[in-house]
């Protein structure tokens, strides 16, 4: 019986540490395409580690993407019949993850949600981030938006030119192209969420860092709430011009039994070249001319969340010291989710400002987070202020002449108009770490996986354009 035993923490261990090297790749990925939030994390991390140790050798030269402590890593997708959230949730599953039984419907958004808890930590090791996975829900959108949506997904290596679409640049990760500027302004106009998902695909939407996992890796932070995550960023200049996410009038989002508290920056702005139009004409001997013009917009990428999860009711009394993950509140909370997903909204963004008054969370002495039930408020919207980033396109540009171009097809696609193949499945399954990494293998496997995906990695960067143009001549 105990060799049993043994042997089943050893598989458990394994699975763990699987699982653990592809969040670290996925953290790794989206930290690389958005250094503002990066930065946050670095801050939080360092504000923490000072609360110790200032000799500690591991605390000052940490890396932030394997130890700081996640509550959950977060995806969108578009229900297709390819790829939506049930192919995503089997791959996690894969890896040790969990799905449970609850489903988040947001009716307004025309989305659902669903989410996966980790394999077990084995003793010792950090827990490992829950996954958020939610999906657009085609069939129930407006048949405007549908066509919209639908059109910009079978355009896949469709005609006889090739533009490069920047992918390895924002870190994209997507069988479609990149929709033309007219028609993200359409679908963005009709739902932010579509527009967002069909720019970024399946990128890593956001990540959650647990604050309750900070305060027990570092005792004696200060940063135990989310007021005091507040103040950190805001006291080092390199941050704190990081906006946070005010929707529904605060900066905390509180669930109705008051245990699970969050807030969220807003996304940061990237820099994304959209078609804007094709212009056809002869040279002087008679031959067909094409030139494809460009235009360069700040539009929304991801975004970092911070978590204050309390002991549930019949733990609360536990001192702090012997409380674990399992004691405190778990899943999500529809309310809350509904507003963090208005992190990557424009125009949300471009009117966020934040009063410095009020108090959202209160320490207890007990170097426990603690969450109260008042929220920041925020200032009203002003009209007219003028957004920080570049406007996005607008739906009323002018129609592109000559019909949509097509991109290069993604580093992950097929270039093909056909559904996602068998082949094309495996390619992102490798993305995300489930297809070539057996069950019961050993912890270098994920090693040498690693140094493969970070090679890939240096292939999309020489793809990427030398230099920026407006306009790209492809001359027949």
């Amino acid at each position: 019986m105990q060799g049993t035993s043994e042997d089943d923490e050893k598989r458990n261990e394994r699975t763990y540490e699987r699982a653990r090297a592809r969040v670290a790749s996925l953290v790794r990925a989206y930290a690389k395409t958005n250094p503002l939030m990066k930065r946050c994390m670095e801050e939080i991390a360092r504000a923490s580690a000072r609360g110790g140790d200032e000799n500690d050798e591991r605390r000052r030269e940490m890396d932030v993407i394997r130890e700081l402590p996640l509550d959950h890593i977060a995806f969108r997708s578009i229900k297709t019949k390819d790829c939506g959230l049930d192919e995503l949730r089997a791959m996690f599953e894969e890896l040790g993850y969990e799905t449970k039984e609850e489903t988040m419907r947001f009716e307004a958004k025309k989305v659902r949600a669903r989410w996966l808890a980790p394999p077990r930590a084995p003793k010792g090791k950090m827990e490992l981030p829950r996954v958020f996975l939610s999906e657009f829900l085609m069939e129930d959108c407006e048949d405007e938006l549908r066509r919209l949506v639908e059109d910009v997904l079978e355009r896949v290596g469709r005609g006889d030119s090739h533009l490069n679409s920047a992918e390895a640049s924002i870190g994209r990760v997507a069988r479609w192209q990149l929709p033309t500027a007219s028609e993200y302004a359409k679908i963005e106009k009709l739902s932010e969420y579509a527009s967002w998902t069909l720019l970024h695909g399946y990128a890593v939407n956001h990540v959650a860092v647990s604050v309750f996992q900070l305060c027990k890796m570092y005792p004696e932070t200060q940063v135990k709430d989310l007021d005091a995550v507040r103040a950190c960023l805001e006291s080092n200049a390199s941050t704190a011009r990081a906006k946070w996410n005010l929707s529904g009038g605060g900066m905390i989002k509180l669930s109705p039994d008051g245990l699970l508290a969050q807030s969220s920056l807003m996304a940061e702005p990237c820099k994304i070249p959209l078609h804007k139009s094709r212009v056809t004409s002869s040279d002087k001997f008679g031959l067909a001319k094409r030139e494809d013009f460009y235009k360069e917009y700040m539009l929304p990428g991801s975004y970092l969340e911070f978590v204050v999860r309390l002991p549930t009711p019949e733990n609360k009394n536990k001192p702090f010291e012997e409380l674990v993950e399992a004691d405190l509140r778990d899943g999500f909370e529809t309310s809350n989710a509904d507003k963090i997903f208005d992190s990557t909204s424009a125009a949300l963004h471009r009117r966020t400002t934040l009063d410095g008054s009020g108090s959202a969370a209160v320490a207890n002495g007990s170097g426990a987070p603690v969450a109260s039930r008042a929220s920041i408020a925020g200032e009203a919207p002003v009209a007219g202020e003028v957004p920080v980033a570049s406007a996005a396109p607008v739906a009323d540009e002018a129609p592109v002449e000559g019909g949509a171009p097509v991109q290069e097809a993604s580093s992950y696609g097929t270039g093909s108009g056909a559904p996602l193949s068998s082949s094309l499945l495996a390619r992102f399954k490798r993305f995300i770490g489930v297809s070539s990494v057996k069950a019961d293998a050993p912890a270098g496997v994920q090693e040498d996986e690693e140094m493969h995906e970070s090679e890939e990695m240096k292939e999309d960067e020489e793809m990427k354009p030398a230099a920026d143009h407006d306009v790209i001549d492809l001359t027949l």
